[in-house]
């Protein structure tokens, strides 16, 4: 004969699942607080007038801090986090600009330029 099912759940196994989920989304989010040490070089991007969006190229991996440098001829405006923020940056030809977060929380990068063409160098860190 098959045993019976308790009809009731055990409080103490209801505390305990909930315990060992808050612990997984603790953990996640410790994770996320430290640097791999990974620099992430990308292939040089064309920016034009229509602009481009730019995210890190490993799925779930945020970089920490990110830095462009604009080869030109054109200026770029450059804009991180694009649904978070909507402040652009001027990057004129020949400079390097960058920004550092003390987590991983950079999703992905905005590049246009008023007129023109510009080349532009994307060093990512996660």
């Amino acid at each position: 004969m098959p045993e019976k099912v308790p009809k009731r759940v055990d409080p103490t196994f209801v505390l305990l699942d909930e315990i060992a989920s808050r612990l997984g989304d603790i953990s996640e989010r410790m994770e996320s607080m430290v640097e791999e040490g990974v620099i992430e070089v990308l292939e040089p991007k064309t920016v034009t007038p229509q602009g481009i969006v730019v995210k890190p190229p490993f799925y779930n991996k945020l970089w920490f801090g990110v830095k462009f440098t604009n080869d030109g001829p054109q200026s770029v405006w450059v804009w991180v986090n694009t649904g978070k923020s909507n402040q652009y940056q001027e990057l004129k030809v020949g400079e390097t600009w960058g920004v550092h977060f003390k987590t991983a929380v950079i999703e992905d990068m905005a590049l246009t330029t008023k007129t023109g063409k510009a080349t532009v160098r994307i060093r990512g860190e996660r």
